[in-house]
């Protein structure tokens, strides 16, 4: 099959971006195409040079039922990489109580979604998702219990640290929306209902406790 490239296309190897004067004739690739009049058009090309079993955690760009594609990017930045999405692949929630009594599948995977996943080889070149681990999907609310570690008031976000996994998590809240923010402090114990949004968890309630 013929596809063009030009300057706009995007090459991806092991999910970081190379130069477009790097693309080599490789034994297998994921294109994703446009039609441009009657001509097929890389929009960008996905290699993996090492097949082997991995893990993932990041955040859903986009995924297409139909081809199974699912872009995914780091919560640390960086480019896009690329996985396919199976007949048997799993699908499990993690974390509290509220959010794992919902059952999961494919329907979850929509913009903004965090995930965990576990690949390997498909055989083609391409990683296959063994398990999706999904940690937050848009609209679902969470409860967290802990010690704020700073409050800033004027840029509408917080750090809580939770004490029983050490983790800390950034809430973003809406000071006119939660006008009582104002008499919380850094060191003072908080339970916080927040949801999460596609991009960050917004700050609902705060108790102090």
């Amino acid at each position: 099959m013929r596809i063009l490239f030009d300057e706009r296309t995007q090459v991806f190897l092991d999910g970081k971006r190379i130069p477009l004067n790097q693309l080599r004739p490789s034994e297998h690739a994921s294109v994703q195409t446009t039609l441009d009049g009657t001509s097929v058009f890389a929009i960008s090309v996905h290699i993996l040079s090492q097949l082997q079993d991995g893990d993932y955690q990041g955040e859903v760009v986009s995924y297409d039922p139909m081809t199974g594609e699912l872009d995914l990017v780091s919560g640390r930045g960086g480019d896009p990489i690329r996985i396919r999405v199976t007949s048997e692949t799993r699908f499990e929630r993690t974390g509290q109580s509220s959010f794992t009594s919902t059952q999961s599948g494919p329907s979850d995977l929509r913009q903004g979604t965090l995930v965990a996943i576990q690949f390997e080889p498909d055989g083609k070149g391409r990683g296959s998702a063994r398990r999706i681990t999904l940690l937050a999907t848009p609209g679902s609310t969470f409860v967290f219990s802990g010690s704020l570690i700073a409050v800033d008031v004027h840029g509408g976000s917080m750090t809580l640290l939770d004490p029983r996994d050490n983790r800390s998590f950034q809430i973003a809240f809406n000071l006119g929306a939660i006008p009582s923010i104002q008499n919380v402090h850094a060191g003072q114990r908080v339970r916080i209902t927040a949801e999460y949004d596609g991009t960050q968890y917004v700050a609902r309630d705060v108790t102090p406790y």
